[in-house]
C-alpha cells in the first residue's frame, strides 16, 4: 500500500504520530501495508508516495528484511562524516522506510522512491547502495546522484510520469499533453464541455476528445461509461478529415501512410534469394560485394532469424543509452541492409558490414561489430583483423585482479568508443600503454581492496608516491582515464584521481653534442633510412608524421611535403638533400616493389605486400633511429634549438615546425635566456 496521507504541518506532526492512548505504534499497517510473500505484484506505473517523519516512527518495530545490515553500514558512514547522532537516526529511520516500500518477492529498493523521503534522501541512497539493496534502472524518470567529496550526494532533477490532462490517458511518460491532444488544442477553440462538464478543453461539436473517445467506444448497450485509456500507440484513434487537418498534421499523416505502406510492401515481397546456408561449405572465398548496387532498391522481407537479430540490436543499443528509445539510429540500417540480403544464420563478413556502411556518410559499423563479435556471428576477412595490441590489450585485461577485471573492461569499452555515450576511439596502442602502467599499481591495490570503489585519493596518493618519478608520470593519467571513465560509466561513486597532480619541474630543451650529428647519414644503411632521418634533423619532423606521410601529399615538382597527421596541417620546404634522398627512396621502392599498392610515402618489407595499406609500425622506425644512436625526439628538438638560437621570434618557430605557443617559448628561453626575467611560478 502507499502512504497517501495529506501533508502535515509541523504543529499536529507530532500528535499524527502517537495512537489514542499517546504513544507511537511498533507497526503501523496503514503505512506500506506488508506484502505478503511469493505474491505477485500488478505491473502497473508506480504512483507517488508522501512521506512524512511521523511515517518512519510507525513502524519501528517492524521486521524489515536487512535491515540490521542498513543499520550497521548507517554507523559506518556516520563515523566516516562525522555527523551528529541526529543524523544517524534519521538516516536509519528513513532507509527503514525505504526497505518497508519494497513490493512482494522484491529484495532490492526501487531508486525512484528515495525522492519520496521527507529528508536526508541522498545519505540513504548512500547506505542502500553499500548494503547492495539499491536497484539499477535506466530511464529519465530514475533519479540519479551525483557523487561529491566528503560522502555528500546531489540528487538531479526527477521527471515525474503524469497522465495527458485533456484526455486523462496514461502514456507512461512525463509530459502533461499527449500528442494527440496536442493536435486538438491547436486546432479547435477551448470551452465546457456538455458531457462531463470539464473547462478550458479544446472542444469539437460540444465535446472533448476524452468524451469523444468514449461515445466512440460505446456500443449501445447502457450508458457510456468512462474508463481507463492508455495514451501512445495504444491509444485509441480519431481520423479526423483531410480538411480539418492543419498542413503540418496533413503532413504527418502522409507520412505515417507511407510508413504503414512500406511495412505492407515489406511483408509481401519475397526474402533474398542470396542467403547464406551455414551448413554450405565455401569452395572458394567470397568475392567482394558491391554494396553500392542494392542501395536505393527496395529490401528484401526479413527472415524469423534476421527480425530477431535486428530487434536484439535495439535493445542492445537502447541498454547502452546509444540511442533514445523508439528510434532508429543508422547503425541499425546497416545491420538491416546486410541481414536482409545474406540473413542471419551465418557469420557475416567485416568488409561486408564496412563497405555497407560507407554506402551512407550517416552510417556506421563500430558498434555493429562490436555487437556481431559478442555474438559470434562476425567473420574477421584478412588484413582487417585483430592486431597485436588489441591482442595484447586482452592479455592484459586478463592479468588484472579478479575483483577489479569488470571494471576495466568497461574502461577499455569505453576507450574505445562504445561506452552508454559516444566519444571518439582512441587507438589500441593508446590504450595498451594505459594498461601497461596502470597494472602494477591495481594489483599492489587489490591485496588491500575489494572494489575500485572503496579507493580514495589517499590511497592513490600513496601507491603513486612510493613509485619512481618515471613510472610515477605513466601511471598518473592511466588512473585518471581510468576512474573518469568509471565515473561516467556510473560504476563509481567519486573520481578519486581527479585531484591527483604531480609536481612537474621545468626542463630546457639541450643541444645534442656535435660528435653524435657527425656522420649520421652515413650510419643510416637503406635510402628509406636517410630520408626518415634527414626529414627529422633537418626538418624536426616527428616520427608519427613521417609514419602517416602519404605519396599525394609529396610535390617533387614544388619542393614540399604536406603533412596532415598530428596536430594542424603543415607544409616542409625540402631542401636539395632531403629531395635528392627522397628520389633515391623512391626509385629503390619502384625497383624492389613495382607494384606496390601502398599509398604511404614510407613503406617496410611487411606493409609494400599489404593490399589494405596500412602505415609502417612504429617498431620500424624505432629500429631505424636506434641503428643511428641517437632516438627521433632528441634529433627533433636539437633542429629546433638550433633554429631558435638564430632567431628570438617564437612566432617563426611555430610557422616554421607547426608546434604551439608554449613550446615555441619554451625553445626561445632556452636560447636566448637573458631575454627572460625571472619566472615567479618557478621555485
Amino acid at each position: 500500500m502507499l502512504a497517501r496521507t495529506p501533508p502535515l504541518s509541523h504543529r499536529n506532526a507530532s500528535a499524527y504520530s502517537r495512537d489514542s492512548w499517546g504513544q507511537p505504534p511498533a507497526d503501523d499497517p496503514r503505512v506500506c501495508t506488508p506484502q505478503i510473500t511469493g505474491q505477485l505484484p500488478l505491473p502497473l506505473a508506480r504512483m507517488r508516495r508522501v512521506f512524512l517523519y511521523p511515517h518512519a516512527n510507525r513502524i519501528a518495530g517492524r521486521d524489515l528484511p536487512g535491515a540490521e545490515l542498513v543499520e550497521r553500514i548507517a554507523r559506518e558512514l556516520h563515523a566516516e562524516l562525522g555527523k551528529g547522532d541526529f543524523w544517524k537516526v534519521t538516516v536509519i529511520r528513513h532507509a527503514r522506510l525505504a526497505l518497508a516500500t519494497r513490493e512482494a518477492g522484491e529484495d532490492l529498493v526501487d531508486v525512484r522512491v528515495l525522492p519520496d523521503l521527507p529528508d536526508l534522501s541522498a545519505a540513504v541512497a548512500q547506505v542502500l547502495d553499500r548494503a547492495g539493496l539499491l536497484t539499477r534502472r535506466i530511464g529519465v524518470t530514475a533519479p540519479r546522484y551525483r557523487p561529491y567529496a566528503e560522502g555528500r550526494v546531489v540528487p538531479h532533477r526527477v521527471l515525474r510520469k503524469t497522465s495527458c490532462r485533456i484526455c486523462l490517458a496514461w502514456g507512461g511518460d512525463h509530459r502533461p499533453v499527449c500528442d494527440r491532444c496536442q493536435h486538438w488544442r491547436r486546432k479547435f477553440p477551448a470551452g465546457r464541455c456538455e458531457r462531463c462538464h470539464r473547462d478550458g478543453l479544446p472542444l469539437k461539436d460540444g465535446h472533448c476528445r476524452l468524451c469523444h473517445v468514449v461515445l466512440a467506444e460505446h456500443h449501445g448497450d447502457g450508458e457510456p461509461v468512462d474508463q481507463l485509456w492508455f495514451g501512445g500507440p495504444n491509444m485509441p484513434a480519431l481520423w479526423l478529415p483531410a480538411s480539418q487537418l492543419r498542413p503540418q498534421d496533413r503532413k504527418t499523416g502522409r507520412r505515417e501512410a507511407k510508413r504503414r505502406a512500406e511495412r505492407a510492401r515489406r511483408q509481401m515481397t519475397p526474402p533474398s534469394p542470396h542467403l547464406v546456408d551455414p551448413d554450405q561449405d565455401e569452395l572458394f572465398p567470397p568475392p567482394p560485394r558491391d554494396w553500392a548496387r542494392v542501395k536505393d532498391r527496395p529490401l528484401p522481407a526479413l527472415t524469423s532469424e534476421a527480425e530477431r537479430l535486428v530487434e536484439d540490436y535495439l535493445v542492445y543499443g537502447r541498454e547502452r543509452n546509444w540511442w533514445p528509445s523508439g528510434h532508429d539510429h543508422h547503425d541499425v540500417q546497416t545491420l538491416r541492409l546486410v541481414v536482409a540480403h545474406l540473413g542471419a544464420l551465418a557469420p557475416l563478413h567485416e568488409v561486408d558490414i564496412r563497405s555497407a556502411a560507407d554506402l551512407k556518410r550517416a552510417w556506421h559499423a563500430r558498434r555493429t561489430l562490436y555487437f556481431l563479435a559478442e555474438r559470434g556471428l562476425l567473420t574477421r576477412a584478412p588484413g582487417t583483423g585483430r592486431d597485436r595490441d588489441e591482442i595484447a590489450v586482452d592479455r592484459l585485461t586478463g592479468q588484472v585482479p579478479s575483483a577489479f577485471r569488470d571494471d576495466v573492461h568497461c574502461w577499455t569499452q569505453v576507450l574505445r568508443g562504445a561506452g552508454r555515450w559516444p566519444s571518439p576511439a582512441l587507438p589500441w596502442t593508446t590504450i595498451r600503454g594505459y594498461l601497461t602502467s596502470a597494472l602494477p599499481t591495481l594489483t599492489i591495490l587489490a591485496t588491500t581492496h575489494t572494489s575500485l570503489r572503496e579507493i580514495t585519493p589517499d590511497h592513490l596518493s600513496e601507491a603513486i608516491g612510493a613509485l619512481p618519478e618515471h613510472r610515477a608520470r605513466t601511471v598518473q593519467p592511466a588512473m585518471r582515464s581510468l576512474f573518469r571513465a568509471l565515473k561516467r560509466e556510473r560504476r563509481v561513486f567519486r573520481d578519486p584521481a581527479r585531484t591527483l597532480t604531480l609536481p612537474m619541474p621545468q626542463r630546457l630543451p639541450r643541444p645534442l653534442p656535435a660528435d653524435r650529428l657527425a656522420g649520421l647519414l652515413e650510419r643510416a644503411a637503406t635510402p628509406t633510412a636517410k630520408t626518415v632521418l634527414a626529414l627529422t634533423a633537418i626538418h624536426a619532423v616527428g616520427s608519427e608524421q613521417i609514419r602517416h606521410a602519404r605519396l599525394d601529399h609529396l610535390d617533387l615538382a614544388g619542393g614540399r611535403l604536406h603533412l596532415h597527421h598530428g596536430g594542424p596541417r603543415r607544409t616542409v620546404i625540402l631542401d636539395e638533400l632531403t629531395l635528392t634522398l627522397i628520389r633515391q627512396m623512391l626509385h629503390e621502392r619502384h625497383h624492389r616493389w613495382p607494384l606496390c599498392p601502398n599509398p604511404h610515402l614510407i613503406v617496410s618489407q611487411i606493409t609494400a605486400a599489404d593490399p589494405t595499406g596500412p602505415p609502417a609500425c612504429s617498431g620500424f622506425f624505432y629500429d631505424l633511429y636506434t641503428a643511428t644512436g641517437t632516438p627521433a625526439g632528441r634529433l627533433r628538438r636539437d633542429r629546433v634549438l638550433d633554429e631558435a638560437h638564430h632567431t628570438a621570434d617564437p612566432v617563426h618557430l611555430m610557422r616554421m615546425f607547426g608546434i604551439s605557443v608554449a613550446t615555441a617559448v619554451a625553445y626561445t628561453r632556452a636560447a636566448h635566456p637573458e631575454r627572460f626575467g625571472a619566472d615567479p611560478a618557478q621555485p
